[in-house]
């Protein structure tokens, strides 16, 4: 280390006025062999520069007279470095000290860099096409979305018509918490009250609301967007998840699926009431006359198995337990818009009453009452179907 120190004193005692010529120092030097070395190595590249054309800095002789030639000694180099004079990039000797920058000058030069317009260097010309031809072109609704590529299903939209000036009365509302009351499973139907409580749908019996208010379902069918599955409301979107299901109702959402592959046709649906409930094939063809589609009324269901008991045949419990578990989904899960019957299909959920509580019933209801309020965001509608205790 001292001696790297002592050759930059070295290095800038040659340049230095005040230090005397390159040649007197070397001579002064020359008895010590480090020292020597060093002045004979920055003759020789003064000499090279010299060579080439580059003017080489003319070192003033010094007034003093040396005698005698004094070595360094760290204190000395210390001394020396802090008196050093600084240079520049082509190598002379700077009068003025080197200064670095600031931050706030960095950061002015970085912003100067960045406020320079780009050039593009290759520029290439683009074709220019009529608007009308090339793109299409979506104006927004007065009042609604900018934008009607997202929300396509607007124009139709109740809402729309609304800001038209086209009003819709409160829609009519189906709720068979009523209903559930007529048909109540006593002590003296306790093989069906078993079953019921297996199947998981036990507590539907109990969590029904008599009434809704129509003011508040007509202004949530307002706010639901098809597109989204959401309720577009003044502070964000909001809509009804399948924890919301299970924290509510208390019924299975995370097992086997509900599906049918297709519509049930009249005659099938005929062969399934005499199948699993034991109906003659004239009273059911009878009953679905009357409702004029493959459904049968609550009604029917109450009048016709109500009345079996703990005492009756094995094969009758079985045709009352799976009668009263249709009764229960259509008034509460599957409430449809007819407000007196259920649907037919369901009845083959119950087929096997060991298996009914192997299936998602929270997914199902969730599905079907998305579909009844996509449908009653529709101008024309007047009524809404699903199970309501949700909203």
């Amino acid at each position: 280390m001292a001696q790297v120190v002592a050759t930059r004193v070295i290095q800038s005692s040659i340049l230095c006025p005040s230090f005397g010529s390159v040649h007197e120092r070397f001579e002064k030097l020359k008895p010590f062999g480090f020292a020597a070395r060093v002045m004979s190595r920055e003759l020789r590249r003064s000499r090279r520069v010299a060579w080439r054309g580059v003017p080489s800095v003319a070192a003033k002789r010094s007034v003093r007279a040396a005698s005698e030639v004094v070595p360094f000694t760290p204190e000395d180099v210390a001394k020396n470095i802090s008196n050093m004079p600084p240079r520049t990039r082509e190598g002379g000797i700077s009068s003025a000290p080197r200064r670095r920058p600031t931050r706030s000058e960095r950061r002015r030069r970085v912003q100067l860099r960045e406020d320079e317009p780009a050039v593009d260097r290759d520029p290439v010309e683009h074709p220019q096409h009529d608007r009308d031809e090339t793109e299409e072109v979506f104006e927004g609704v007065p009042g609604g979305p900018i934008d009607r590529s997202i929300l396509r299903s607007f124009d139709n939209h109740v809402v729309a018509k609304i800001w038209l000036g086209e009003d819709r009365a409160p829609l009519k509302l189906e709720n068979h918490g009523a209903k559930l009351q007529l048909w109540e499973l006593d002590a003296e139907r306790s093989c069906i009250s078993e079953t019921v409580h297996r199947s998981g749908l036990a507590p539907l019996t109990s969590c029904s609301h008599r009434v809704a208010s129509r003011p508040m379902m007509s202004a949530f069918c307002e706010r639901w967007q098809p597109e989204t599955m959401t309720f577009h409301l003044p502070f964000g979107e909001m809509t009804i998840t399948l924890d919301d299901v299970a924290s509510i109702l208390h019924i299975p959402i995370t097992r086997s699926m509900i599906s049918f592959s297709q519509p049930l046709r009249v005659d099938d649906a005929n062969a399934l009431l005499v199948e699993l409930l034991g109906t003659t094939d004239v009273e059911a063809s009878r009953e679905m006359e009357q409702c004029r589609s493959p459904s049968v009324r609550l009604l029917w269901l109450r009048d016709h198995f109500s009345t079996i008991t703990d005492v009756s045949s094995d094969d009758d419990i079985d045709f009352a337990t799976r009668a009263f578990l249709l009764h229960l989904v259509g008034c509460t899960l599957f409430a449809d818009k007819s407000a007196t019957s259920v649907a037919v299909v369901y009845l083959e959920l119950f087929r096997d009453l060991s298996m009914v509580g192997s299936y998602a019933w929270g997914a199902a209801c969730l599905a079907y009452l998305y579909r009844q309020l996509t449908t009653a965001t529709r101008f024309e509608v007047r009524q809404l179907g699903g199970y309501l205790t949700l909203l």
